[in-house]
């Protein structure tokens, strides 16, 4: 179940799969379980399978849904945190209702990229909220401009 994430500390559990050791849907729930344990407003999840699993499950806390599309390991400044409407709907379909989203200035995309892109969010998805990962104040404030519902600076140092 998701719902508006509280003032506190967000503990985000994202191993990739690319065949790290904790790339384990029972590894990640007992992490999300000890984040809520812990005082935890909000965890940050990678992959729609792990977001169903864990809405299925019936954590309670707010998730933070999220897939990352590595073009390569080598590659990582690149735009790859939920980049496209097709990762959206995939954490939709999940269950997911808290979007993390790549709000940063790389790769040719611009404030007007940013517009169209809420737009269909919001028009596609009336209950989602976005997550608006960003790198600079300006990025952040624009991103406010735009009506995202949370920002925050997780992309400083990755531009």
């Amino acid at each position: 179940m998701n719902r508006s994430i509280n003032k506190g500390v967000i503990i985000s559990c994202q191993p990739a799969n690319w065949k790290e050791p904790f790339y384990d849907y029972d590894f990640i729930k007992r992490m999300v379980q000890a984040a809520e344990y812990g005082g935890a407003v909000a965890v940050r999840i990678e992959g729609a399978s792990n977001t169903k699993q864990l809405i299925s499950d019936g954590i309670s806390m707010p998730i933070i849904g999220l897939i990352k599309r590595f073009k390569s390991r080598q590659n990582i400044d690149r735009i790859f945190i939920t980049p496209t409407i097709r990762e959206v709907t995939e954490l939709y379909e999940s269950g997911t209702r808290i979007i993390a989203a790549d709000f940063t200035a790389r790769e040719g995309r611009d404030k007007n990229y940013y517009r169209l892109f809420i737009r269909e969010i919001m028009n596609t998805f009336k209950d989602v909220e976005i997550f608006a990962d960003v790198s600079t104040i300006d990025e952040a404030i624009f991103a406010q401009d735009l009506g995202v519902s949370y920002i925050s600076s997780t992309l400083t140092g990755y531009t």
